[in-house]
């Protein structure tokens, strides 16, 4: 387990630019691989593509909008994905965990991380 403190002011603005898009998961079925570059091709111009193995995050698109070869490749389409749609459990199944040379960050490893952080203002203090 990984705990990153991040000032709560880049939090919320983050909150406020992601809420009213809509996102959504393609768990491809085993073999279906090549339509990773179909979707890439039919929505990649205009809207975030992120892929993961065999599930692929797109932003801004509704299921209505995927063409029928699109379906036909899909064991299954998660709809109520969470706004950070990278760092959700639905995208990402598996643990994070970063090997260095001293450490390893994630899995079943607790780390701690903090640091200086830089103030702006008086007030922020």
């Amino acid at each position: 387990m990984s705990l990153l403190l991040l000032p709560s002011f880049l939090l919320i603005e983050n909150i406020k630019k992601t809420e009213l898009i809509h996102r959504m998961i393609i768990v491809l079925k085993p073999g279906q691989e090549s339509v990773v570059t179909e979707l890439k091709r039919h929505f990649g111009d205009h809207h975030d593509v992120f892929v993961h193995e065999n599930r692929v995050a797109i932003a801004g698109i509704t299921a209505d909008e995927l063409i029928g070869s699109e379906k036909a490749a899909a064991e299954e389409l998660i709809t109520d994905e969470p706004k950070a749609v990278q760092g959700s459990r639905q995208f990402h199944p598996e643990d994070t965990v970063i090997k260095t040379k001293h450490s390893v960050i994630g899995g079943d490893h607790f780390t701690l991380m903090a640091g200086p952080v830089p103030l702006n203002h008086k007030h922020m203090c």
